[in-house]
Order: structure tokens, then sequence, then C-alpha cells
């Protein structure tokens, strides 16, 4: 990972200037002008996660859990994602780890989760 730019944005960090229909569109523009990024990772809530890295583009639906609170969701995100990467596990398990942290945060009331984590 040293050299390695990620940028990670929120999906309400894109929809107040631009619409969702041209998110690749942007995506795409982005990276053309910031070639430094290697990954651009936006989550997009209860529709998943979109990356685009090595010119390819991946994208995982959100995991099945009952919302309670969606407070530290993209936090428990960023963790698990740059988790997987530092253990040097592919865009795919990263994502997987990321969503699944994300399902947990969001699953409880507030940002420190009493139930185990698995």
């Amino acid at each position: 990972m040293p050299g390695t730019i990620l940028l990670l944005i929120g999906w309400k960090s894109i929809c107040t200037s631009f619409l969702v229909g041209l998110l690749e569109h942007y995506f795409h523009y982005f990276l053309e002008n910031f070639p430094n990024v290697e990954q651009l990772i936006c989550t997009l809530g209860p529709e998943g996660v979109l990356i685009l890295a090595n010119d390819e583009e991946y994208r995982f639906g959100a995991m099945d859990t009952i919302v309670k609170d969606k407070t530290g969701a993209g936090d428990f995100f960023a963790a698990g994602y740059l988790y997987g990467l530092q253990q040097k596990l592919s865009i795919n398990e990263s994502a997987e780890i990321a969503n699944k942290s994300a399902a947990y945060a969001i699953s409880e009331i507030g940002v420190r989760p009493k139930k185990p984590f698995n």
C-alpha cells in the first residue's frame, strides 16, 4: 500500500452537486484529472459501494441488516476497507469486510455497538 492514494467519499457528497445517474461519468472524469488516485471509493448508502481501481469498476451491494442508526457507518466502512488493504487482501475481500463493518455499525443505536463482531 505504500504510495497508494485512496479517496473515499459518501454518496451525499456527490449528490449535492451531481445527479446520481452521472455517477460513473463523474468518477471517470475525476480519475482522468487526478491520475495519482489509485482507488476511488464511493459509498452509496443502501445501494452499496462503487469502487474504481486499476481501470476496472467494482460494485458491491449493501449487506442486509435492520437499520437502527446510521451514525458511524462510513467510518466503519472506511476502517474495514483500509484494514483489508493493509492485510494485502483483494478489493473484493476488503469491500466485504467494509460492508460487514458498516452493517454491524448501523444495526445498533450509537457508534459503540455492544454485540460481538463476527
